[in-house]
């Protein structure tokens, strides 16, 4: 689904040369292409959440709404590997996220 969704800026996106260049600029984007945007950030927010709660499981520590967003924001309370995973998963997330917005943007 994800591949497929990417695939749709292809025929969306219309270019024309830039006089007797070989260059070219984007003239016209139809409205769906901002599917090729939104649905592999909607495949990695839902990938980001399985994965953290997963490693919620294996936190020291009874899980409450306190320290489940310690867990959750700072990884307290997790193993070595699993504070390193979803310390890596965050930073992948803040990083896609900010890609789509600047993307999604004209």
């Amino acid at each position: 689904m994800v591949l497929t969704g990417s695939l749709v800026a292809i025929p969306g996106v219309t270019a024309t040369n830039i006089g007797l260049t070989n260059y070219c600029m984007i003239t016209k984007v139809e409205s769906y292409v901002a599917a090729a945007v939104m649905i592999p950030l909607a495949n990695d927010t839902l990938v980001f959440l399985a994965i953290s709660w997963r490693l919620m499981e294996y936190a020291q520590a009874e899980i409450s709404m306190k320290t489940g967003f310690r867990i959750l924001a700072f990884g307290h309370f997790l193993l070595p590997l699993s504070k390193a995973l979803l310390q890596d998963g965050q930073m992948y997330y803040l990083y896609d996220l900010g890609r789509s917005i600047l993307s999604s943007h004209r």
